[in-house]
């Protein structure tokens, strides 16, 4: 008879009683006080032990096999090579270890500031025939006699004196840690003799992937200080031994503005020196081990703006001078925004900081599309989610033997396509989300020849107690123009009703005769508020682009050739103003950003917050909890919208940005009235677009993140006129210039008179550098996000993280490479092949943002194309999927963000491929947050984890508050990525969907890659005439 043990609270007290920590199995840290049988010979340079004889396992863990034991790394940072013995403590055991390190060492209220083992590494043990995992109590021969190394959960070595000093304190001074019972520790192979091997405080200094720091040529660099007085450097590997009350510094020209220091375990990075973490009272080591991270903010966050290669890096194209390159902003903060709902919060927080607020305030609103009647959340959170918006939150479930709310419906038409379901009053709960999905097939040449089912946007609504529900389902039988309602018609229909508590129900499959009508438009509960709406729209710019489903407001003139009568055809100067551009470009970036007073914490400028992303402000962005049927939002299509909020210079940089979208140059004959719409140089020639100056005694409160705009652009199209101006124009030198002679100059390219003499401008010298930067746009273009994404891939360690629109190769050259021509997908498989221990993970919508089926086509292949170029240079470290809307419907992606092994970031409308790193219009934010956490940047890791967790559909706990195990693997860069290969390997279990190859008929050809995919480095490709895709441009 099979016995069944079940676990009681007594039971679990006996066995604490009986077994004592044993009890806790694995999860128990039970340590062991010698780790072999004599003393280890120790490499003081690679930070190993060699074991004399057996080592004994100095902890109860697993031990495994690798054939290689690349994610772990030597001391110079680079993976161990061949196969390895891991011998593992278990996650449980590790917590405990920390905390007991926390309680012991670190006075209260601190951290203890040292790296945690969690592995001990045997490098070129030979796997044994059994090749399963074994456990090994502490003590227990382990049978291997390689040398031996600690790591910690970066797979970043420790040192193993250090370790013994802490092993031995720990066992001292709790007894009931020691598994032995009180064996000897100062005998040949204990801990305390090993302890003994080394003393001081030994310090490795790390970049922020965890490779030993080394200055950049040029840039800042680390050295021990001794009063302030020079006291040595790190050396190769970062090593370097700290004495009394020595010091680790920045040193260098620029150090202080570029270099931040801090301990890799925790703690918010600064440009101060590092002091040696105290220990507690009455506590002392002979031996401390310590990371510390460096990072040169200018390198890590920007890449090599210089022309020359560093570090196999390749430089840039040199266009842009170095005064008007993008600038790094520090002691700012940056909060990531993981979905459309918060992305509409916080922007409407952005607006709502106008409301009342005294003096010459601005606000500026870019967006690919700006809709009336988008109403947003109150706050982010839980007040911008479902249950608790919108309110109120009834808190009400289905109750038992609920009627269906099919029975007693209608459908009736309106005057138009659209038609209003009513379902009776009291069948379903009491503030429920309901969404219908209208059925049908259509055909989609992008993605088949044959007609796709279809679950269409249908129609949404919010149950109230005692009244009928009404829903308006916009077109649901797919009807054209001027086509004929049938007669009879029927709506065909899935009905999806998520309670406020419970789960959601759905009936599927249900049909309901459309009467003929017409039936009034029923009330709009998703309309309000709309803080857009009093927003005046001589700051709005918006970019209706065909190519990327949305339709222009008027079509451009006939029989253009000349490319600046193209640019300035496909824009339009009224109000809000569409920005010039060439054919099928798009101007992806969405910006809400606004600048009030503050004279208590400022002496110039204003305080400034914006939001970026790549969503649009219209009614799809507020989507969310997508399986569920996006409860509480308005049907539209199943998007994932992301973003970034920032503020202090990095949002007066947003400004900067969109004041240039919003506003031309100088008023153009024709465009909107010059009362409302004077041109950018007068708009943001007052006091009030000044850099925001802190006030010495009273300065702002400092945010903790570093930050930088990148702006992408495409060649002859921002002031398109000036890139006609010839070689050593006024603009393109450095000779001193007046306000009067650059009106000259950029009104003569205009074509227009020139205003010189009647404008009349405080802050003439910020405003010529502005068009001066203007000018190298026009005649350039600018690909700032391309260099820091070179730097960043080519140093990652553990996992570069993509999501967006479009994944391609960033580069096709066809003979000598121009700068600019960096394929970075070639960059991702060079350091996928020299680094094991990398991996990626690929976020894109099944169907591309690309419209037009030749385009959408050539989208899919060069997809596949990227994607089997990385798979060939690492298989099994490449992954791709796709996120899932509601069953049967695929989610559509807004935003690009690349996330650089939990330390670096960029979120923003600049997309993964050529035309996103060249040619539409875009802008990026590349940031970190300086607070460390586990060895990682606290907010940038929080930040993936969302974003996949969104990708998932999953939450950190589930209804009964128990954490979902789902969540759990995504909080370390391996884990998450082994979480996305075991879906894929069950073909997503419907979370995500595998990638998709393409249609496999040729009913649609696909369009040219250089029409597809264009270069705008020179401006439009040759190819790409506005006569040819008129209605894609």
């Amino acid at each position: 008879m099979v016995q069944v043990f079940t676990l009681t609270p007594d039971a679990a007290a006996q066995s604490l009683q009986d077994q004592g920590l044993d009890a806790l199995g694995l999860t128990a840290l039970r340590l062991w006080p010698s780790w072999g049988t004599a003393n280890p010979t120790y490499d003081t340079s690679a930070l190993r032990l060699t074991p004399s004889g057996s080592a004994l396992a100095p902890f109860f863990g697993t031990l495994e096999f690798l054939d290689s034991g690349s994610e772990f790394r030597s001391v110079n940072g680079a993976p161990i090579a061949g196969p390895v013995a891991a011998f593992r403590l278990h996650p449980q055991a590790v917590a405990r270890l920390d905390h007991l390190l926390s309680a012991r060492f670190a006075p209260p209220s601190q951290r203890h500031h040292r790296p945690v083992p969690e592995t001990l590494v045997f490098t070129g043990a030979v796997p044994a025939p059994d090749r399963s995992p074994q456990t090994y109590a502490a003590g227990d021969p382990l049978n291997r006699a390689e040398p031996m190394s600690f790591h910690d959960n970066r797979g970043l070595i420790i040192d193993p004196v250090a370790i013994a000093e802490l092993f031995a304190d720990l066992m001292v001074n709790f007894p009931a840690l020691d598994a032995s019972g009180g064996g000897g520790m100062a005998g040949p192979g204990g801990v305390t003799s090993i302890a003994g091997l080394a003393s001081g405080i030994q310090v490795q200094v790390t970049d922020l992937h965890g490779r030993p720091f080394s200055a950049v040529p040029g840039g800042p660099g680390i050295e021990a200080q001794d009063g302030g007085a020079p006291a040595g450097a790190p050396d190769g590997s970062g090593l370097l031994v700290l004495a009394g009350a020595q010091q680790l510094a920045a040193t260098g020209a620029g150090s202080a503005e570029r270099l931040r220091l801090g301990w890799a375990t925790g703690g918010i990075m600064s440009a101060a020196p590092l002091s040696t973490p105290p220990l507690a009272a009455g506590v002392s080591l002979s031996r401390q081990f310590l990371r510390a991270f460096a990072v040169d903010l200018d390198w890590h966050l920007r890449g090599n703006r210089s022309e020359s290669t560093v570090r196999s890096i390749p430089g840039e194209d040199g266009d842009i001078p170095e005064d008007l390159k993008p600038q790094i902003r520090d002691n700012v903060t940056i909060d990531y925004l993981s979905d459309g709902p918060d992305l509409l919060a916080h922007s409407g927080q952005v607006l709502e900081r106008l409301v009342g607020a005294p003096g010459s305030n601005l606000v500026f609103a870019v967006a690919p599309e700006i809709s009336d009647g988008v109403g947003i959340p109150p706050a982010p959170g839980l007040q911008a989610h479902w249950p608790g918006f919108p309110l109120p939150d009834t808190g009400t479930g289905f109750a038992a033997g609920s009627p269906s709310p099919v029975a007693g419906a209608t459908a009736v038409w309106t005057a138009g396509n659209d038609v209003v379901v009513t379902l009776p009053a009291d069948t379903l709960p009491d503030g429920a989300g309901v969404r219908l999905f209208a059925q049908r097939f259509q055909l989609i040449e992008a993605i088949g020849e044959a007609p796709s089912f279809l679950r269409g946007d249908g129609g949404s609504g919010i149950v109230q107690a005692g009244s009928t529900t009404q829903l308006l389902v916009t077109n649901p039988l797919g009807l054209a123009t001027g086509d004929p309602k049938p007669s009879p018609a029927t709506l065909v229909f899935d009905l999806v009703v998520t309670p406020r508590t419970g789960k959601r129900r759905l009936f599927a499959n249900r049909r309901l005769n459309i009467d003929s009508g017409p039936a009034a438009l029923p009330p709009d509960p998703f309309a309000t508020p709309d803080p857009m709406t009093p927003i005046p729209a001589a700051v709005k710019s918006v970019a209706p682009a065909p190519l990327f489903g949305l339709e222009r407001s008027s079509p451009p003139g006939a029989g253009l050739s000349d490319p600046i009568d193209v640019v300035r055809a496909l824009g339009n100067e009224t109000e809000p103003r569409e920005g010039p551009r060439h054919p099928t470009m798009g101007r992806l970036e969405s910006i809400v950003v606004s600048g009030i007073a503050d004279t208590t914490h400022l002496d110039d400028g204003l305080s400034w917050e914006g939001v970026l992303s790549g969503a649009r402000w219209s009614r799809e962005t507020r989507s969310a909890a997508l399986r569920q049927g996006n409860p509480g939002n308005p049907p539209g299509p199943d998007v994932h919208a992301s973003g970034v909020r920032v503020n202090g210079a990095l949002g007066y940089d947003l400004a900067r940005h969109a004041v240039r979208r919003t506003q031309p140059m100088l008023p153009l004959p024709g465009g909107a009235s010059v009362s409302t719409s004077p041109g950018w140089i007068v708009m943001s020639g007052g006091n009030n677009m000044n850099p925001p100056q802190p006030d010495a005694a009273s300065p702002p409160p400092s945010g903790s993140s570093s930050g930088v705009l990148l702006q992408t652009v495409a060649a002859v199209c921002e002031t398109p006129e000036l890139s006609l101006l010839p070689p050593g124009n006024a603009l393109a030198t450095n000779s001193p210039l007046t306000l009067d002679q650059l009106l000259d100059t950029v009104a003569g390219a205009l074509g227009i008179p020139s205003p010189a003499g009647s404008i009349t401008i405080a802050n003439e010298n910020r405003l010529i550098n502005e068009v001066r930067r203007e000018y190298f746009l026009a005649t350039h273009g600018v690909h700032d996000a391309l260099w820091a994404l070179t730097r960043g891939i080519s140093e990652a360690e553990e996992l570069i993280y993509i999501e967006t629109p479009g994944f391609a190769r960033t580069a096709r050259t066809d003979g000598a490479a121009e700068a600019h021509e960096i394929d970075l997908i070639q960059r991702m498989a060079d350091r996928l092949a020299a680094q094991p221990n990398l991996k990626v993970i690929v976020v894109s919508p099944r169907e591309p943002d690309l419209i037009p089926a030749p385009f959408a086509r050539r989208a899919i292949i060069q997809r596949k194309e990227a994607f089997d170029l990385l798979q060939a240079a690492a298989p099994g470290r490449v992954l791709a999927f796709h996120p899932k809307g509601f069953p049967g419907r695929q989610a559509a992606l807004r935003t690009t963000t690349v996330i650089i092994d939990d330390v670096w970031s960029m979120t923003g409308a600049t997309h993964f491929r050529r035309r996103g790193m060249t040619f539409d219009g875009s802008a990026s934010i590349a940031s970190f947050d300086r607070d460390i956490q586990s060895g990682y940047s606290r907010k940038v890791q929080n930040q993936r984890i969302a974003l996949m967790a969104a990708k998932l559909g999953i939450l950190a706990t589930d209804a009964d508050g128990l954490p979902v195990p789902e969540f759990q693997r995504l909080t370390r860069p391996a884990a998450a990525f082994s979480l996305i290969r075991d879906l894929l390997a069950q073909k997503g279990l419907g979370m995500i969907s595998p990638l998709w190859l393409g249609p496999e008929d040729t009913s649609v050809l696909p369009q040219e890659d250089d029409v597809a995919d264009p270069d705008g480095a020179n401006g439009a490709p040759a190819g790409l005439h506005l006569a040819d895709f008129l209605s894609e441009a």
